[in-house]
């Protein structure tokens, strides 16, 4: 878990820190007893650093709906941790096709 302190900007010339505990995502539903899930991820441009901390969540997830902004230089990086995890791009959606769904082939 690491700690981080935001701004939160209330206006021009106002905000409040707040600080804010996080952690992994393997981490945060280690507890969780499902056997397939999807994955919902739109975190602002720290879709890399979800992704690291997620590789046992991910290797078991049956899809995984990204947003990756086309001006994200980790592009590579994203599709290069999901596809390691066993997840394939089968689609995208929306404007410059920065929503991305990779999906587990399923097996008989």
């Amino acid at each position: 878990m690491k700690n981080f302190l935001f701004r939160v900007i209330r206006s021009k010339h106002m905000y409040k820190q707040i600080e804010l505990t996080t952690t992994t995502l393997d981490l945060a539903i280690k507890d969780f007893k499902y056997q397939s899930y999807f994955l919902k991820i739109d975190v602002q441009g720290n879709e890399l650093e979800v992704l690291k901390g997620g590789i046992a969540v991910l290797s078991q997830a049956l899809s995984v709906l990204i947003e990756v902004m086309p001006s994200n230089a980790r592009q590579v990086e994203i599709h290069e941790i999901l596809t390691s995890c066993g997840l394939e791009l089968s689609n995208t959606i929306g404007s410059n096709s920065r929503n991305r769904i990779y999906t587990r082939a399923r097996t008989n």
